[in-house]
């Protein structure tokens, strides 16, 4: 594999760089022996996910893989978050910024009455009913 800030062979199983330190993904090749079937469809079930390298996690249906250096969400601090500061800081930590506003916005124009949302919508993040963040990844327990 090749790296791609510096250009240098990687040696097969390095995690980075030997020559510039970047950390970078490690993507089977066609070269390493790996048939290349990259796919976006990642409803279609066990077995057609992104990765057909050995090791490599294959796509759950309704999720797609969390890719390399992308740092999944804690449903506890999003949860906390929303029970805490009930006017959509949660849902703005998981990446969903309409809530997040929408939330705000009805705890702003109801003085204060509208955090009951926030504080339910908090409960059901920590209870498991929000599985994905807003880029679609699964987040962490």
């Amino acid at each position: 594999m090749t790296c791609q800030y510096c250009s240098q062979q990687i040696p097969h199983g390095a995690v980075a760089c030997p020559y510039c330190g970047a950390v970078t993904p490690i993507q089977p090749t066609p070269a390493d022996g790996y048939s290349m079937q990259y796919s976006t469809d990642y409803q279609a079930g066990y077995g057609q996910g992104a990765y057909s390298a050995p090791g490599y996690p294959v796509a759950m249906p309704g999720y797609q893989p969390v890719p390399y250096g992308v740092e999944q969400k804690s449903k506890l601090a999003g949860g906390l978050l929303n029970i805490f500061l009930p006017f959509g800081v949660g849902r703005f930590y998981l990446g969903y910024t309409t809530i997040g506003i929408a939330q705000l916005l009805v705890t702003l124009l109801t003085f204060g009455v509208g955090g009951l949302w926030g504080l339910i919508d908090g409960i059901l993040i920590l209870t498991g009913n929000v599985k994905v963040d807003g880029n679609g990844y699964p987040l962490k327990d």
